[in-house]
């Protein structure tokens, strides 16, 4: 078990780097700088997070860790690194941990005879330090949000991977224009500009911001932009359909199975694709005016960039952001805040709301609207629950504002950034008691320090945090926002998924390309292209992940 310290926030030295960058990282490598003991060695593929906070977290726990010394010796942003060594065996590999990304971690597992990821089950299971909602009894498992823990489970009921980040992504304002904008307008007369909660509302805002009045108060700013060429569509994709499907058909759809449990090639053949097109759709078709008709040819920086100097009021994009743009525009300089994904407005046509739901679809909407904000304000700002008496309230049955509850929760998460331990390692406990150090508070504060913000998936609340102190207003809404959410992330750890590669999404690039081009598709058709893709192949996916109907 680690030795409990207070730690004050942390931020890499550049000696320190460039003599951990020194280090090769294989047999031969392991000897300690200070004379500790044990040497645990980690290898870190710098991806959208970099590197910083593994430094800065091995510089921390090495000063109170006399016999044991953790330091980088691998810093690459090469993909497939963790891999390449977990293949050559402990006969030619000292790294005992890996940060990295994966999707492979229970891939690996299922195969015998081949050198395996280590049960870190121990470090979930380990009481949790330092955080309020820990009382001696919670452990790191009952902080991590529910839908992490499902999805880093494997078969066997055992974890053999952590996430060392949340992966928090979503439909983002930039507030600091937002703010400029309300402000002309109020002082012209104009009523001001309102956030969506539905995707009526949302569709409604964005044709007003085409208008001559929002255009001249905004500067000429667009409604919507996004990267044609980096398409992160598919994050809001993502947070979409989910809220059609309902807690139990979207949880079914991680292991390739319908609301009734069936294995089925026909849960790419719903409404709840099909209308997520259409929303992801709507938003970036040039004959609609929301975005320029460059953003099809923008890299992702280009577009984060723009977007952040006010060339669009929203944008889809993830807590790597500030972090990614850091170089060219200082963290906290435009306000920029992620929102709850509007509901969409179709949602009232499911089996479970629609005999609760009538009139014109203006009425429909609005009904929706109303609740949704009840939703928000007694639920999640208070932390209530829905009620039999809140149902009569709001004139729905309690299965109805159940199910509008959990499409307000849902997001799309990235649970591709693992930490990994082989079960060669040599320091095995040693490595484990560094991971139980990475989820105590005092190592999730030099996490966020080092990151920009981003975090570990708990349901703490971030406000007990040192960083928060200092942290920016996008960091502030993200944490937030990872706090009290539903989190919906392709699942590797269902047959289906691991040996079989189904997928949550077409990828984002394709999405672009079908709704952002001269000539767009329509919804149903690139449904249809992905439903006959996995239909053709439903069979033999089932065979290779072993499951069966019977």
């Amino acid at each position: 078990m680690m030795k409990k310290i207070k730690l004050a926030p942390v931020v890499l030295g550049a000696t320190m780097l460039a003599s951990c960058l020194a280090v090769a990282g294989c047999k031969g490598g392991s000897k300690s700088s200070n004379g500790a003991s044990k040497v645990v060695e980690i290898g870190c593929e710098a991806k959208g997070y970099g590197s910083a906070f593994a430094y800065a977290l091995a510089e921390e726990y090495n000063k109170i860790q006399s016999d044991v010394e953790v330091r980088v010796v691998k810093d690459t942003p090469m993909a497939g690194y963790h891999t390449n060594q977990l293949g050559l065996g402990g006969k030619k590999c000292d790294v005992d941990l890996f940060f990295t990304l994966t999707q492979s971690v229970f891939y690996t597992q299922s195969q015998a005879g081949k050198n395996h990821w280590a049960d870190i089950s121990e470090v979930y299971n380990t009481v949790a330090e330092g955080y309020a909602e820990s009382d001696g009894t919670k452990t790191i498992k009952d902080l991590i949000e529910p839908s992490y823990v499902e999805q880093f489970t494997f078969t066997d009921g055992k974890q053999y991977s952590i996430p060392y980040t949340s992966g928090v992504v979503g439909l983002l304002y930039n507030k600091t224009k937002w703010d400029a904008t309300n402000a002309k307008l109020k002082t012209a007369g104009e009523a001001e500009l309102v956030l969506p909660k539905t995707t009526d509302e949302m569709f409604t805002l964005f044709n007003r911001m085409k208008t001559t009045t929002v255009k001249n108060a905004s500067d000429g700013a667009y409604a919507f932009s996004y990267s044609g060429v980096d398409s992160y569509m598919h994050f809001l994709f993502n947070s979409l359909w989910p809220q059609y499907l309902g807690e139990v058909g979207a949880s079914n759809f991680l292991e390739g199975k319908d609301e009734n449990g069936v294995y089925t090639a026909d849960i790419y053949n719903t409404k709840a694709r099909e209308y997520a097109f259409e929303v992801v759709g709507k938003m970036i078709m040039k004959e609609n005016g929301y975005v320029s008709a460059n953003d099809a040819a923008q890299q992702y920086n280009q577009e984060q960039e723009a977007f952040l100097r006010g060339s669009a009021f929203f944008s889809c994009n993830g807590d790597w952001l500030e972090r990614e743009t850091s170089k060219k525009i200082k963290p906290g300089e435009a306000d920029v805040v992620m929102l709850r994904t509007p509901v969409m407005s179709k949602i009232v046509e499911h089996d479970t709301l629609k005999e609760y739901f009538t009139g014109t679809s203006s009425q429909k909407d609005q009904k929706l609207s109303g609740i949704i904000a009840f939703i928000d304000e007694n639920y999640i700002e208070k932390d209530g629950a829905p009620s039999e008496a809140d149902a009569a309230t709001l004139e729905v049955s309690l299965d109805a504002l159940k199910f509008i509850h959990h499409a307000r929760l849902a997001r799309h998460s990235l649970i591709d950034f693992v930490a990994v331990v082989p079960e060669f390692s040599n320091e095995l406990e040693e490595t484990k008691d560094f991971l139980k150090f990475m989820y105590s508070k005092a190592g999730q504060d030099i996490v966020l320090q080092n990151t920009y913000g981003c975090a570990a998936p708990m349901t703490i609340d971030y406000s007990q945090m040192d960083y928060w102190k200092t942290a920016t207003y996008y960091s502030k809404t993200r944490l937030e926002l990872l706090s009290k959410s539903v989190s919906y992330g392709n699942a590797f750890c269902y047959p289906m998924q691991y040996l079989s590669s189904i997928r949550l999404y077409p990828d984002g690039n394709k999405i672009a390309t079908h709704f952002g081009g001269d000539t767009p598709g329509s919804a149903k058709d690139i449904m249809t292209d992905e439903y006959k893709n996995y239909r053709d192949t439903w069979a033999d996916k089932m065979e290779a992940a072993g499951v069966s109907n019977g």
